[in-house]
């Protein structure tokens, strides 16, 4: 008895010593991270659950491998993501999606705003009450069914009489004025017609409550240069890549970018802001040389003699992605109603790149006008925005996007049938200059003669008739208002 009892203690002692060891040696292992022992490497082979033993290799030092050096690496969308994306069902949303329900649409007489309203109002029921200043945009412009008020969003009085009168459960942010290269002179004028009337926008909107939603039209400049000094690749900005916006209007839009997602963390008030870039279609402004590159070459083109060239900022060279309107209209309105868009920044638009020069050349293929270019400076802007669309499409599904060849195939037709003669051409698309230039160093204003002119003063410029002729309603003159608050 007493033997076996020696016995067993004595394999028991054996089992201690020998996880002991093992834990001992597991721990230098740990701590030399990995690296062979120089002359012998310990390797644990389980024997069974409740015993370990070991082994003794003996090997030749490990070489370690020189390391190579490091480069920035390129923003990258998930690649996992992107690809199931491709493939997900377009979102739509029923003819009675908003009915019973009333929006408020800024910048309703202008480009993206006359469209976005028809969209409301035709595709989703929605009452829809439109604000216009009718600066660049044209009464024409705005859709049958739209309640309009000529007034700025500036005006913060209007705004409030306005909220007092009526209950908005969205409200559409569209309205913008200066384009990227004529902010540069017009400071004042871009901070305030975008960040002071944005601003003033949102006051009436977290005073009034009841909003379900506030949708804000931005920009892809607010993202820095996807280029690279040196020879590694452009970056692709996603939603959450740093920005770096290069002209005021897009600081000013990246302002209020902040500003809403403040508003939320303050107030509960529910987003989304839509990073959208370059849009182009039927309804733009002509007249206006500083918002399109698209309406400028075709004006351009239009209004010339053949002989004369088209003037292009820069060398032409810069890479840009042209959205047509109607790819993006849908997502618009619809932003305000999907769970998945709350309080989120998606970029929208196309992904086919062109250069300058390459829009010009379609342009006058387009036309059957091809033309030459001559070449001005231009403020510092990026050489390339390359936006990633992953969010986009798994928001609203994989939407086909028209290519900028394609687009104007569309829109060429439609702006030919509104010309009657050559007189007409010639009053439709004389360019409209702005009123009030603040910074005039620098600044080349290309005429529509085609002849560069340099601005030493102030230029004043009539307004058309269309917009200065006024039809009554109410005291702020002109183009059918129908609303009374």
């Amino acid at each position: 008895m007493l033997r076996s009892r020696l016995l067993r203690g004595l394999v028991r002692l054996r089992y201690r010593l020998s996880h002991q060891f093992v834990l001992i040696v597991a721990c230098l292992v740990l701590l030399m991270g990995g690296r062979s022992l120089h002359t012998s490497n310990f390797i644990l082979e389980p024997v069974h659950e409740a015993e370990f033993t070991y082994r003794t290799v003996h090997t030749e030092p490990a070489a370690v491998p020189e390391e190579e050096p490091t480069t920035e690496t390129p923003t990258k969308p998930a690649t996992r993501a992107s690809e199931l994306c491709k493939f997900k069902p377009v979102v739509s949303l029923s003819r009675n999606t908003g009915r019973g329900q009333t929006a408020l649409v800024t910048g309703v007489a202008g480009f993206v705003g006359s469209h976005v309203a028809s969209y409301l109002v035709n595709q989703l029921g929605l009452t829809v009450i439109g604000v216009d200043d009718l600066s660049s945009g044209k009464s024409k412009n705005i859709p049958e069914g739209v309640q309009f008020l000529r007034g700025s969003v500036v005006d913060s009085k209007l705004l409030h009489r306005l909220f007092v009168s009526y209950k908005f459960d969205h409200v559409y942010h569209l309205a913008g004025h200066a384009g990227e290269q004529i902010s540069h002179h017009l400071r004042s004028f871009t901070y305030t017609n975008e960040l002071v009337a944005s601003a003033n926008l949102l006051n009436a909107v977290v005073r009034a409550g009841g909003t379900r939603r506030f949708v804000y039209l931005s920009t892809s400049s607010v993202y820095s240069d996807s280029a690279r000094s040196d020879d590694s690749p452009a970056v692709v900005h996603t939603e959450d890549s740093s920005t770096g916006p290069m002209s005021p209007v897009a600081i000013a839009k990246l302002a209020f970018e902040n500003d809403l997602q403040a508003a939320q963390r303050s107030f509960g008030l529910s987003y989304v802001i839509l990073r959208a870039h370059n849009l182009y279609g039927p309804g733009q402004n002509l007249q206006d040389p500083y918002h399109s590159v698209v309406s400028s070459f075709i004006r351009q083109h239009l209004n010339q003699r053949r002989s004369q060239p088209v003037t292009i900022y820069g060398d032409g060279m810069h890479l840009r992605a042209f959205t047509y309107i109607n790819d993006v209209v849908p997502l618009i309105g619809m932003s305000a109603f999907l769970p998945a868009t709350e309080n989120e920044i998606i970029n929208i638009g196309t992904d086919e790149l062109v250069t300058i020069n390459a829009v010009k050349d379609m342009v006058g293929d387009a036309l059957g006008r091809p033309r030459p270019a001559t070449y001005v400076k231009s403020h510092a802007e990026a050489r390339e925005i390359r936006v990633d669309h992953t969010k986009m499409r798994c928001t609203f599904g994989a939407r086909p996007m028209t290519s900028l060849r394609d687009g104007l195939a569309q829109l060429i037709p439609v702006v030919m049938a509104g010309f009657s003669g050559k007189e007409n051409i010639q009053s439709v698309l004389r360019a409209k200059q702005m009123q009030h230039v603040e910074l005039a160093e620098g600044m080349a204003v290309q005429s529509w003669e085609g002849h560069e002119v340099d601005v030493v003063n102030e230029m004043r410029v009539s307004e058309e008739s269309e917009n200065s002729q006024a039809a009554g309603g109410n005291e702020w003159p002109g183009a059918r208002s129908n609303v009374n608050i």
